[in-house]
C-alpha cells in the first residue's frame, strides 16, 4: 500500500468509528423517545392492549441496551492506541525483505567465484547443475512441475539469476512456514492448529479490539513458558537446520562439493532469521488494532495484480499466467469485524513474484 494511502486508511478508520458512534447516539435517543411514548400509551391503554404494549416496551429496552453496548465498544476502539503505526510495521517488514535479497545476491556472487576451472562442463544454466534430482527435490518437495524456476519449454535459466532467485524463494518459503504462519513459532503442530482455529473463531465472533487483546494475551502466555535461553536455543537450532539441511545441500547440488557458505553468509542468515522472529513477536504482542499477515503465493498460482507485482524489468503478466515463485513476501493487514463476519483485509505490501516473462524480456 502506498504510504499516503496507508495514512488515509488509518485516518478514515477513526473517522468511520466517530460516525458510527454518532449514529448510535442518534439511534439511542430515538429509542428513548419511543420508550417514553410507549410508557405513556401503556398508562392509558385498555387491558386487552396491555400485553402488546408491554412486549413493545421490553423490545425497545433491549434495543437501548444493545445500542449502549455497541457505543461502549466503539469508545474502547477509539481509546485503544498502538505504539506501532502500520507504516512503521510495514517499513520494518520491508527491511527484512531487503536483507534477504542482499543475502541471496551475496551468496550467489560468492558461489560463482568458486566454480572449479577445468573440472567437467561449465555450469552455464540451471540445466547444468551437478545433481538435478536433489535440486528438484529441494525446490519442489511436493512434485516437479513445468514451467518451473529450473526450466521452461525452451531451455534452462541463466545460472547466476537462477541461484539468486532460488535462494530467495527457499529462504522466504522456510521463514514463512516456520516463523510467520504459526500462531507462535514454538508451538507444536497439533497445539498450533488448535490455537489457530480458536483464534479464527474469536475473530469471526468479536471485533478487532477484543480479538487483538485475545491474541496478545494468548501469545504472551505461551511465550512465558519459554525463557530467553529457550527461545535462543530454538532459533539456533532452526538457523542450523536452514543452513545445513536446506541451503547448503542446494548449493552443493548446483555447484558441487566445493560450494560452501562462509561465516559471513551464516551470520547474515542468523541475523535475518532473528529479525523475522522479533518482527513476528512484535506484531503479535504490541499491536491490537490490526493483525498482520506475511503472504507467500504458491508456485503455479495464477497471477493477480491485487496482491502480486512482477519482479523488476518484467511487464505485468496476464491474469491467468502461473507464477514460478514468490521471491519477496507480501504483507496484508486485517481488521476483525465480529458478528460472524469475515475480517477486512488490506494489502500493505504486494508480494514480488517471478514469471517466465522475466527470462524472456
Amino acid at each position: 500500500m502506498d504510504p499516503n494511502d496507508r495514512d488515509k486508511y488509518w485516518e478514515n478508520r477513526v473517522e468511520k468509528l466517530d460516525r458510527q458512534l454518532g449514529g448510535l447516539n442518534h439511534e439511542r435517543e430515538a429509542y428513548k423517545k419511543q420508550l417514553k411514548d410507549l410508557e405513556a400509551r401503556q398508562a392509558h391503554a385498555p387491558p386487552r392492549e396491555q400485553p402488546q404494549v408491554q412486549r413493545a416496551i421490553e423490545e425497545t429496552q433491549r434495543a437501548i441496551r444493545r445500542s449502549m453496548d455497541a457505543s461502549a465498544l466503539l469508545r474502547t476502539h477509539l481509546q485503544v492506541s498502538d505504539d506501532k503505526e502500520p507504516g512503521e510495521i510495514t517499513a520494518a517488514f520491508r527491511s527484512i525483505n531487503r536483507a534477504i535479497d542482499g543475502l541471496c545476491r551475496d551468496i550467489g556472487e560468492d558461489m560463482a567465484k568458486l566454480r572449479p576451472a577445468g573440472e567437467g562442463s561449465p555450469v552455464k544454466t540451471s540445466l547444468n547443475v551437478r545433481d538435478m534430482a536433489i535440486v528438484r527435490q529441494i525446490l519442489y518437495p511436493q512434485g516437479f512441475t513445468k514451467p518451473s524456476l529450473i526450466e521452461s519449454s525452451s531451455g534452462g535459466r541463466p545460472m547466476d539469476e537462477f541461484v539468486e532467485l532460488a535462494l530467495q524463494f527457499l529462504i522466504n518459503r522456510d521463514i514463512d512456514y516456520h516463523i510467520f504462519q504459526p500462531f507462535h513459532p514454538l508451538l507444536k503442530p497439533e497445539a498450533n492448529k488448535y490455537v489457530t482455529e480458536l483464534y479464527e473463531g474469536v475473530r469471526r465472533r468479536d471485533p478487532q479490539v477484543v480479538s487483538g487483546r485475545w491474541r496478545v494475551s494468548t501469545f504472551e502466555a505461551h511465550q512465558a513458558i519459554h525463557d530467553q535461553s529457550g527461545v535462543q536455543r530454538w532459533l539456533d537450532n532452526y538457523i542450523s537446520q536452514l543452513i545445513h539441511y536446506l541451503l547448503q545441500p542446494f548449493l552443493v547440488a548446483v555447484y558441487g562439493e566445493l560450494a560452501c557458505m562462509n561465516a559471513k553468509h551464516k551470520q547474515a542468515i542468523a541475523s535475518v532469521v532473528t529479525r523475522a522472529y522479533e518482527w513476528n513477536q512484535m506484531v503479535k504482542t504490541e499491536v491490537i488494532l490490526l493483525d498482520f499477515h506475511p503472504s507467500l503465493f504458491p508456485t503455479g498460482a495464477p497471477y493477480e495484480s491485487k496482491g502480486m507485482k512482477s519482479i523488476e524489468r518484467t511487464p505485468a503478466p496476464s491474469a491467468t499466467e502461473p507464477i514460478l515463485a514468490t521471491v519477496t513476501l507480501g504483507l496484508e493487514s486485517s481488521e476483525a469485524l465480529g458478528g460472524g463476519r469475515t475480517p477486512k483485509f488490506v494489502w500493505q505490501e504486494q508480494a514480488v513474484v517471478l514469471t517466465n516473462a522475466y527470462f524472456e524480456s
